[in-house]
């Protein structure tokens, strides 16, 4: 927004550093996402905390919850709300206006997608290996979580890499946001 309402300049003369504008900007997305993430978590477990039939005869015993999985279910999407978070930054911070940056965000959705849509081939019993792709590791977690079938190592080994790759895309954010030749766009 502030490359189309030309107040960029504005921003960066700000006492604010470039990296804390970044951050800034960064959580704004991350809150938002992490909130739309807490909503879409609800919207599956109210239903089968409160114990509604039909929904319990459409899923059987496939999913079950615990109280103590929701701790663990809310740890795992604050890395993944990170990562995207920070790839919404990056991919945003290439647009010149807000309807640019709106057509950049389409095909991303789908990429980041992909992955999580992979999951479903995959069973919650799953290779080692699997715990260090992006985004596919997060929905494999949510499946143990919520099939009984919690591995600590797996839960312990998507966590880490899901946020070594948020810290590796926040950094490249950063970095973007260095370069006058992105910032001035128009």
């Amino acid at each position: 927004g502030e490359k189309e309402c030309s107040t960029m300049e504005t921003l960066l003369v700000s006492p604010a550093s470039r990296p804390q504008i970044v951050l800034g900007k960064l959580f704004t997305i991350f809150a938002i996402s992490l909130l739309a993430s807490i909503c879409a978590m609800t919207g599956v477990l109210a239903p089968l905390v409160i114990g509604l039939d039909s929904f319990k005869d459409i899923l059987g015993d496939q999913i079950s919850i615990n109280l103590s999985s929701i701790p663990a279910m809310l740890l795992s999407v604050v890395p993944l709300a990170l990562f995207t978070s920070s790839l919404l930054l990056v991919i945003s911070s290439f647009a010149r206006n807000q309807k640019e940056a709106q057509t950049y965000v389409l095909p991303f959705i789908s990429i980041i997608l992909l992955p999580a849509m992979l999951s479903t081939i995959f069973g919650a019993e799953t290779q080692l290996y699997t715990a260090f792709i992006p985004v596919m590791n997060i929905s494999l977690t949510m499946k143990q979580i919520l099939g009984d079938l919690f591995d600590p190592l797996y839960f312990a080994i998507s966590l880490g890499s899901s946020f070594l790759y948020a810290y590796i895309v926040m950094r490249i954010a950063t970095a973007f946001f260095q370069r006058e030749n992105i910032l001035f766009r128009t």
